[in-house]
């Protein structure tokens, strides 16, 4: 798909700048110079699929949170048993147009804490070597404990929290 004369946000403290961007079957973005003719048919060596958002609509960089428990109906703290749910949670963020999560973790056991991590950490092993276009990629994990004071403690379990900040135990 070809998208012309649309607005690309980088991020940067700089005004949007009117560009055309070429998206690939593969979800990859180019720029290209929007000097070309304005004619859908100079555009057609790049895409059969050309559309014109006559400057209305902006892009931006992909979306980032860095806290997100999951979705779709399932939770990071329940990837160790079932690490199948791991690419049904990311394809259901990127649904939402988040491009980047933060893994987050309520405060476990410690053994599921670990079987969750080494889900994780398989997971993202595998993403990077066979990323997904319109699925969001998780850059690191979020533990919210198990060091939090115990009169604090909200949804947290009692029993997965520590007395005290322990290097060893972390």
């Amino acid at each position: 798909m070809l998208i012309k004369n649309v607005f690309i946000h980088t991020g940067k403290k700089l005004m949007p700048q009117s560009k055309n961007i070429l998206i690939t079957p593969d979800g990859r973005r180019q720029l290209l110079d929007t000097k070309m003719e304005s004619s859908n048919r100079s555009f057609n060596h790049f895409s059969d699929d050309v559309r014109d958002a006559q400057n209305k609509f902006t892009m931006m960089p992909g979306l980032f949170d860095a806290h997100v428990h999951g979705q779709g109906g399932f939770d990071f703290a329940d990837v160790g048993k079932h690490p199948e749910t791991l690419p049904l949670i990311m394809k259901a963020l990127g649904e939402t147009g988040l491009s980047y999560a933060m893994a987050t973790l309520v405060s476990l056991q410690t053994e599921t804490l670990k079987e969750a991590l080494k889900a994780i950490d398989d997971y993202v092993q595998q993403q990077e070597l066979n990323p997904m276009p319109g699925v969001a990629q998780i850059v690191g994990v979020h533990l919210e404990g198990p060091f939090i004071a115990k009169n604090c403690r909200g949804a947290h379990d009692l029993l997965a929290l520590q007395d005290r900040i322990s290097i060893d135990q972390f």
